[in-house]
């Protein structure tokens, strides 16, 4: 696979890339999208139900309401209070007592409440015998639980039984002082079919309602629309206010994610428009940027191919015009330079090295690592920005414009940039410390030198330790002398190291070159007896002392 990706174009490449970065980061976001909209339909179909069983709830409460205050007005009401006590003085004045009052009032209340209201009935313990429907003597239900409990409680006793709901409320005597016997029990009975379908229904297409007591036991049970048994439901209870019941409705879950499915072809067709829009973009935006490199690429291959009178034209002022710029610069200087080896055949040598050098010419290096820099600044790679920076301070403090001599702090700066390029290389696994005066960073010195004495500690010093690393960089002045010190806290130097480090014996390209070269060049300038001497250090580690001349500063320097 990563050969095949070698081998490809870099226009598929950049197609290709972005396609993949992009059809992730929208496949993402569709997925995304579809979760939230799925959840977003469940949650408002929870609210729903939700809602509808409160307002259910509500209606329930309000029609028990009802009953209770029209069972109050029966327990209280002055003309049938003297019903209930019988204190007639003749069965025909009973009689009519019933006929003029306590049966109207009875039937006005079946009018009212239109088949909501089954049974209404009163079992009298002051004598009175079955009459219709409507009363009856306490004797014939005397033993019933629900009798018992409501002749010897105060209040509205609500119970069920098979499928209806019936409340039982004791008839006290208003006009006693004292508390005296009961006249009886008033007994109603609601028709259960017609509240649920009047008042306890929700507008769902299918679900299971439940009547519970307080203890959780199903009073009445119905179910509406659609439902399977076995299938997973959730419940929505409510306050049914009447001794701790509750109102239960349990609606199936495939039921609440009604419409989930509606979204994914809406949410489909979305996503492939996208991505159909999306290749388009990428295809134009892939075309306008590497246009201009194909062409750079085209005029590079006819240069290679031996045609040197050619140019790109730069139309545009960004780094792409600019690399068309230097190329065209390039090309112009190797045109002039081929021209000048036809003249003089003697000089090719050197204009073959002036010819290298221009193609290598620093200010493009830097100019190309600065756009580096800010390629990676904007693409948000601060770290390989950090490496650049301190690269393109290493070169630059390097190469001293030509010069032999350089400054203190240029050569600090130098070798700071080097050590920071280290320190990522080694991901900060040593820790460096500076002791360089203030005083002295304005004296003169070859530059260049400190470079391979702190390589030499990193490599045979704090690559050999893989932790707690340090590395000191220090300088002082002992007379007319400078003497900068490099020493790490690694295992040291073998002896046979030592040797070659300090010339005692032939050093090969790969153990001491470097140093051996500022060596040579220390001593060249300033003499013997002046250098660099390696050795191990008394308390570990390896340190190098280099001692050269504090010269004056250079005229021309001073000028510039």
């Amino acid at each position: 696979m990563k050969g095949l990706f070698s081998r490809i174009g870099l226009r598929r490449k950049l197609l290709l890339s972005y396609l993949v970065v992009f059809m992730i980061a929208a496949l993402t976001m569709a997925w995304y999208s579809i979760a939230t909209s799925i959840q977003v339909i469940y949650t408002n179909n929870v609210r729903a139900v939700s809602d509808m069983a409160e307002r259910a709830g509500d209606n329930y409460r309000r029609k028990m309401e009802q009953f209770e205050q029209s069972i109050m007005l029966c327990v209280s009401n002055e003309q049938l209070q003297r019903v209930y006590k019988n204190q007639y003085l003749s069965t025909y004045a009973l009689y009519r007592a019933l006929i003029d009052s306590y049966l109207p009032f009875y039937k006005s209340l079946y009018a009212t409440y239109n088949g909501d209201l089954s049974r209404l009935c009163v079992y009298s313990t002051k004598g009175l015998y079955k009459w219709q429907d409507y009363l009856n003597s306490a004797e014939a239900i005397a033993e019933e639980a629900w009798f018992q409990e409501a002749i010897t409680e105060p209040g509205i006793h609500w119970n069920a039984r098979g499928s209806s709901i019936y409340a039982a409320c004791r008839i006290d005597n208003l006009d006693s002082v004292v508390r005296a016997a009961p006249l009886g029990v008033l007994y109603m009975e609601i028709n259960s079919a017609a509240l649920l379908n009047q008042y306890v229904y929700i507008s769902w297409p299918g679900y299971v309602f439940r009547l519970k007591d307080a203890s959780g036991d199903v009073l009445l049970e119905s179910t509406a629309g659609d439902v399977t048994p076995g299938e997973k439901m959730k419940t929505f209870e409510v306050d049914a206010g009447q001794n701790g019941w509750m109102l239960a409705f349990d609606v199936p879950e495939d039921t609440l994610r009604i419409g989930e499915r509606a979204w994914i072809p809406v949410e489909s067709v979305v996503i492939v428009a996208g991505l159909i829009l999306l290749l388009l973009l990428i295809t134009f935006f892939t075309h306008v940027l590497l246009r201009g490199l194909s062409r750079l690429k085209d005029t590079m291959q006819r240069v290679n191919e031996g045609d040197l009178n050619v140019a790109i034209e730069v139309n545009t002022k960004d780094e792409l015009g600019a690399l068309a710029d230097t190329f065209n610069r390039m090309l112009s200087t190797i045109r002039a330079l081929l021209e000048r080896t036809r003249d003089d055949e003697r000089r090719l040598a050197s204009l073959e090295a002036r010819a290298l050098r221009a193609q290598i010419d620093p200010h493009f290096l830097y100019n190309t690592l600065s756009f580096i820099n800010w390629k990676c600044i904007r693409a948000g790679q601060d770290e390989i920005s950090d490496v650049i920076e301190q690269l393109s301070t290493f070169y630059r403090t390097c190469l001293n414009q030509g010069h032999e001599l350089t400054t203190v702090s240029t050569e600090v700066a130098n070798i700071t940039a080097y050590v920071n390029i280290q320190l990522r290389l080694h991901d900060d696994r040593f820790r460096v410390h500076y002791d360089i005066p203030q005083a002295l960073m304005n004296c003169p010195m070859p530059g260049f030198v400190l470079q391979p004495l702190v390589e030499n500690a990193v490599l045979h010093g704090l690559d050999q330790r893989r932790e707690n690393g340090e590395l000191f960089i220090g300088l002082r002045r002992e007379g007319e002398d400078l003497v900068f010190a490099v020493r790490d806290n690694g295992p040291g130097l073998s002896a046979e190291l030592i040797e070659k480090l300090n010339g005692s014996a032939p050093a090969d390209n790969a153990k001491g070159y470097g140093v051996k070269n500022v060596n040579d060049r220390i001593r060249l300038i300033y003499g013997e007896g002046y250098g660099i001497r390696v050795m191990n250090a008394p308390e570990g580690g390896c340190l190098a002392v280099l001692r050269m001349r504090a010269l004056p500063p250079e005229k021309s320097g001073e000028e510039e």
